[in-house]
């Protein structure tokens, strides 16, 4: 995952709609989970709809290319 890398953006209170955007920063320092890391991403949506809280369950697909 890189800063720059679309994204598409889904939200369980919103399931019919996709949001696009990117990715705008990557954490440098890594966050230990369970037996893993995690980077905490920053995610730019290209669009904002007054709905969206903070809070709220999102699913983010990062197109990495093939």
């Amino acid at each position: 995952v890189q800063v720059g890398q679309p994204v598409d953006v889904t939200f369980d209170a919103f399931p019919d709609r996709v949001f696009s955007g990117r990715v705008a920063r990557i954490n440098p320092m890594a966050e230990e989970a369970g037996d893993g890391v995690n980077y905490t991403t920053i995610i730019e949506l290209d669009e904002l709809a007054p709905d969206i809280r903070w809070g709220m369950t999102a699913f983010v697909d990062v197109d990495v290319g093939s």
